[in-house]
């Protein structure tokens, strides 16, 4: 469910006034590139419904499924849905998926809740990504995300 301003795409069902809009307040959270692109990776093979409605084999290696996927559906840029019309970040914080922990505590202060502990639902299988890429697909991964890698200080193998 997203909250747009009013201007947004009208077919959301969300759209609220600007008064309102102004009023909320606007968090997101945002992950390594690398780490993302491959734990998306990860969750399409092991689940056969997203193989099949996305049309992946499930013998793809993942330096393959970057180099045709990269770009498309999940593996866009974090910029190409935070970005406002504008080409603006409109959030009132930013939080990284490597210091969720941290960074959710300071949600919940931002908008007046209690802190919790968030539960880790899907564990993964330990596999790090940094031994998943190849050069080419390490690159592409870099050249398509260049600007939230400057922008939130990431770097491959480091969080």
């Amino acid at each position: 469910m997203g909250l747009l301003p009013p201007e947004a795409n009208k077919k959301n069902q969300f759209v609220v006034t600007s008064k309102q809009y102004n009023e909320y307040v606007k968090l997101a959270l945002v992950r390594n590139p690398w780490a993302r692109a491959f734990s998306w990776y990860k969750n399409i093979m092991r689940d056969k419904q997203h193989q099949a409605r996305l049309k992946i084999p499930n013998d793809i290696s993942f330096p393959e499924f970057v180099r045709r996927h990269n770009g498309h559906g999940a593996l866009r840029p974090q910029t190409y849905w935070l970005k406002d019309s504008s080409g603006q970040l409109p959030f009132d914080f930013i939080g990284k998926m490597e210091t969720l922990e941290t960074d959710f505590e300071t949600m919940c202060d931002l908008v007046g809740l209690d802190h919790t502990i968030l539960p880790h639902k899907i564990v993964g299988d330990g596999t790090s990504y940094i031994d998943a890429y190849d050069q080419e697909s390490r690159r592409e991964i870099e050249m398509l995300c260049a600007e939230e890698i400057d922008l939130f200080k990431y770097r491959f193998g480091h969080p």
